[in-house]
Parts: structure tokens; sequence; C-alpha cells
């Protein structure tokens, strides 16, 4: 399999600028020449309109692929792409061929005859026509509508009238005239909700209108641009050919999205991988192969170079007398020449007993050496490392821009520890935390995610960025089993020293635990105590029932910032109620009697 790229014949624009593109421009000039020592005549040109059959999908473009299958004999052929949208960015153009020789490819805009009366012009003129007559009984409708309601104003003034003449007389009906005015209420509020209704219905027809309409403008106008890619190759063998055409096209993206499935019994996390994919590229994806990948194709593959930076003494420049313009001329390399002097054996083939048999078989021979030559120097392979999705079924994505299509990338289960956290010094409520490794293969990437446990929504949270072997947190929401409630028990201030040398606060705290639920659980119990910011103030932690933790990620950082981060057991409830305990501990802020301090925080 061999691939081209059409930067290989744009030798004006990088010869000169481009080293790569110089190499390129020399491998092209080699193969325009050995073209003009062996003429292979005029191609055959087979011209295709392939759908898209796979899709390499970044987030924000995509590389699409359509594939051309032919059954060919020995000659020089020129594949036409026809059909390409305008999404397509022609410099991404590449083109792969099995059972035959690449040449080049190349990218072509044609001016074509308008499509004013093709099946595509009349289809669309039809459905404009279909909307227009809707449009048409709506409106009609509509009069009818309004004609009742003005009918059933005139009855209305026309009984108000007779009623307010018979009001002073016996035969007046108050119960007749209840019925008729709640017989009018109803009446009134049905003529609302039909024209209500039919002023949706004209909206909705008039943009359907308006849609068609933009389309056949698009189409009509004279003339429009065709966009082709043009494949060259040689065939050595009858062969059955595949060529397959790869470009980029905007408008195209996708979002990973997590649904996040935790059951406390037995203890499990599924984490559901999904992919929303949206594209709006102008030809729809119809059961592709869809890979997803995280590379950005329009980055620059190789690394800004930092360049050096001086500082020296100001000088003032001179007074400027004129200003001279300079002129910076490019010479292109030498192009191959655009017409090549016939040398061919010419095209037809030898039959038995043929006296010239010889002489043609030699000629073929020659043909076929000049068919290698000619593609053998034209291959270019690109590669990159970026994370990828090959999804294991095929796609259907519309091409409307509107509607999206999730997709599952995979279904990950994990054995979480669970953890209870509370932190009842800025919240009241005790969170339920799943503590998981990510032991797939896949990297998690950061997204929204849908937090579900035991079979119930919870809410919505934000996944972050989880490599492969990773560990992970998710909060499953307040769990109202488990409660702590913190108190401070007392707060005092004392001067110690025979001529009132030291002053010291003491703070006492309690927090109590309750666990109502039928199993134990663990509790992570964050709280804080003030740091001092100054040699004449000294704080210490007292009197705490349990001992802090002792994990490295809390001693090296938290625990520094005056975190404090307690790990306890909670019995499960028993037949007398929720299991109950308590952690107490203190706060002394010690200084000079003289030393004033900030406020003290509880």
């Amino acid at each position: 399999m061999q691939d081209y790229h059409p930067a290989m014949s744009n030798i004006t624009l990088h010869a000169s600028t481009d080293i790569i593109g110089l190499c390129l421009s020399s491998v092209l000039v080699w193969t325009g020449a050995a073209l003009a020592q062996d003429d292979l005549g005029e191609p055959s040109i087979h011209r295709v309109t392939e759908p898209v059959d796979a899709v390499v999908l970044y987030q924000g473009r995509a590389q699409v692929t359509r594939t051309a299958d032919l059954a060919l004999a020995p000659d020089y052929y020129q594949v036409e792409f026809a059909g390409l949208p305008d999404s397509l960015e022609p410099d991404s153009l590449q083109a792969r061929v099995t059972g035959g020789r690449l040449i080049d490819v190349q990218f072509k805009e044609v001016p074509s005859a308008s499509r004013v009366g093709s099946p595509e012009w009349e289809a669309l003129e039809k459905e404009a026509d279909g909307i227009e007559a809707k449009i048409r009984g709506l409106n009609s409708t509509r009069a009818g509508i309004e004609f009742g309601s003005k009918y059933l104003d005139r009855l209305l003034a026309e009984s108000a009238q007779g009623k307010s003449d018979d009001a002073g007389k016996a035969a007046f009906d108050i119960e007749a005239a209840t019925k008729q005015l709640e017989f009018v209420a109803v009446a009134r509020g049905t003529i609302f909700q039909q024209l209500q209704q039919n002023e949706l219905d004209v909206k909705a027809a008039n943009e359907a209108l308006s849609a068609v309409r933009r389309k056949m403008n698009a189409m009509g106008g004279g003339q429009f641009v065709e966009r082709l890619a043009v494949v060259s190759l040689v065939v050595l063998e009858q062969a059955e050919v595949s060529v397959s055409l790869e470009h980029l096209v905007n408008d195209a993206s996708w979002v990973p999205t997590y649904a996040i499935r935790a059951n406390r019994v037995p203890g499990a996390i599924t984490l559901e991988y999904d992919a929303v994919i949206v594209q709006a590229t102008g030809e729809p994806w119809d059961k592709v192969a869809m890979t997803l990948s995280t590379a950005q194709p329009s980055t620059a593959a190789n690394p800004p170079v930092v360049t050096p930076v001086s500082v020296d003494v100001y000088v003032p420049p001179p007074p400027m007398r004129g200003m001279v313009a300079a002129e910076m001329v490019l010479d292109a390399a030498p192009m191959a020449p655009a017409e090549m002097e016939d040398k061919s054996a010419g095209r037809e083939g030898g039959s038995f007993g043929d006296p010239n048999l010889a002489e043609k078989s030699k000629a073929l021979a020659i043909r076929k050496k000049a068919l290698g030559r000619a593609s053998s120097a034209a291959a270019v392979d690109s590669s990159g490392t970026a994370v990828t999705f090959a999804l294991p079924r095929a796609v259907t994505v519309p091409s409307d821009g509107d509607s999206s299509q999730k997709t599952r990338i995979a279904t990950i289960d994990c054995q979480p520890t669970f953890v209870h956290a509370a932190q009842p010094v800025v919240a009241e409520g005790v969170y339920l935390r799943g503590d998981a490794k990510n032991a797939s293969s896949y990297l998690l990437l950061a997204g929204e995610a849908r937090i579900f446990l035991d079979g119930d929504f919870i809410g919505p949270t934000a996944m972050v960025e989880v490599p492969s072997g990773a560990e992970f947190e998710v909060y499953f929401g307040i769990d109202p089993n488990v409660t702590a409630k913190r108190t401070v028990v007392s707060n005092k201030t004392e001067t110690s020293g025979l001529f009132g040398g030291t002053k010291e606060t003491k703070i006492r705290y309690r927090v109590d635990l309750q666990n109502a639920s039928a199993n134990p659980v663990t509790l992570e119990l964050w709280d804080r105590m003030p740091v001092s910011r100054n040699d004449e103030i000294k704080v210490k932690l007292v009197d705490a029932s349990a001992s802090l933790a002792t994990d490295a990620e809390y001693a090296d950082l938290a625990k520094k910032q005056g975190i404090l981060k307690w790990v306890l057991p909670l019995a499960a409830a028993g037949k007398d109620g929720p299991a109950k305990s308590a952690l107490t501990w203190g706060v002394d802020v010690s200084r000079g009697e003289k030393v004033q301090t900030t406020p003290i925080p509880e």
C-alpha cells in the first residue's frame, strides 16, 4: 500500500521556503523525467462518487476516508472522486492504493453547469411547493377561526342587548343566561388554543420553506464549483484495485461523557464511557467505521524553537532622510516539461501466431517497466502520537449539526473503597465517596458525568482526566444515615505568670458522630486549626481523642496548612438504634500578654 500527499505537487509554493518541499520537488522532477522518457499516454478516467466509509474523529474536525474498488487491467489510470464537501481541507488530501501503484493525488475545483433542473433541484422544488401549499391551507384555516371568533362576538353582543332589555321583566331567565356565558367562555378558550397552534404551525412551515430555499439558492445562480480529488495510478497486472482517499473536514467533533453507577452492596462501580458525536460537514456518515482521537491535526508536529534574546545600551537612531524599499524575488524550482515526446511502443497486444509477437512482447515489457518506475518513488507516510479509540461497531451520524449521536467507548468495572467524608466545620452533611482505580487500558478524558447510586440518579458532576492505572474518586452525594455535628465546647483566654507574662486562648471542640445504617462505615473527618504566621504566636493541637491520619499525601501538604484529618471507624446500627461516638480535641494559642493578634477563628 502506498500513500501520496498533494504537497508534493506544490513545488512553486514550498520549494524555496521549506527544505522538505525541496526534497519532494526533487522526487517529482525525477518522476516527471521518468514519465518523459517512457510516455504512458493518456490515462483512462474513472469517475466515482463514493460515500464516507471510515472516520477518525478529532475534537473539532475529522479525517474521512472513502474507497473505490475497481477491476483494472494493466494501464495508466486517473480515478476522479467527485462530489467532495465544501468543508474539505485540500492540503490534507492523501491517497492509498492496493493492487496498483500510486503516482499522485491532486485537488481540483471545476466550474460546472448550474444544477437548476437537475434531479436534486427538482426534488427541492417539489418539497418547496408542498410546504407553500401547506402554508396556504394554514392561512385559510386561520381565516375560518377568526371568522368564528367574530361571529361569536356578534352573538354575544346581541344576546347581551336582549338580556338587558328583559332584565326588568319577569320572563328573564338567569339560569339560561349563566349557561350561555359558560358556553361562550369555553368557545373563546377553544378559539384561542386553535389560533395559538395555527401560529406555531405557520412559523414551523415558514422555517422549513426558508431552509429549502437556501439550498436552492446555493445550487442556482449560473455556475457552481465542483470539488474533485484526482488520483493517478498505474496497474502492472490484472487486479482488483482499491483506491482510498483521505482528507480532513471541519465542523465535526466529539466529547466524552460518563454514567457512573455505584452499588454499595456488593461494593462495585460501573463506569459507562461514552462519546457524544456531532457533525455538520455537508455529507452524512452512514454506518462508518469510527475512531475517536485526542490528536490535534492542526497543531504543528514540531515544537517551537527557543530563540536567544539580548539587552544592550540604547542608541537613538539617526534622523531619517528617506526610505528605500527592497523587493525580494524568489525563483520557483524548474518544472518538468508539460508535454512529453511520445516514445512508447503503442497499446496493441500480440496474438497466437503473430509474426511480430516477440517485438510486441518486448514493447509490453518496456511499458510495464516504465509503469513501475513512474510510481515507485511516490509514497508518503505520516504518523503521530495520540490517544485513539477504535469503536467496534459502525456509527451513523447525520450532517445537521443539531442532533448528536452517543456511542459507547467502553464499560469499565471498578472495585471501589467506599468512604464517608465529613467537614462539619463548613457543611452539615456527610458525603459518600468511592475511591477507585482505573484498571483498564483506557485514558479517561475529562468530561461531564451522571452519578447513580443503588439505581437512583444522584446528579451531575465533572470527571477529571484519569490515566490508565491511576486512582480517582467519585462523590455520590449526602448519606442521610451518617451524621457529624460539631460543637465548640469552650473558648477561654487566660493570663499566666506572676507578673502577667503570657496570654493563652484555649478552645475545646467535640464532634458527635452517628451511623443509622445497617453496615459499618469508615468516616473521614476534616477540620482545621489556625496556623501562626509570627514567631511570637504559638499554636498547638491538644487533647485529641484520636490520632490524626498518617498518609503521606495528607502529611506532606494539608497538615502543614493547619488542616486536620481523622479516619474513624463507625459501627453499624444495632437493636437499640444508631451507633454513636464522639471525637474531641483542643487548640491552644499562646503569645505575650502585650501581643495583639488577629481574631482567632473557631
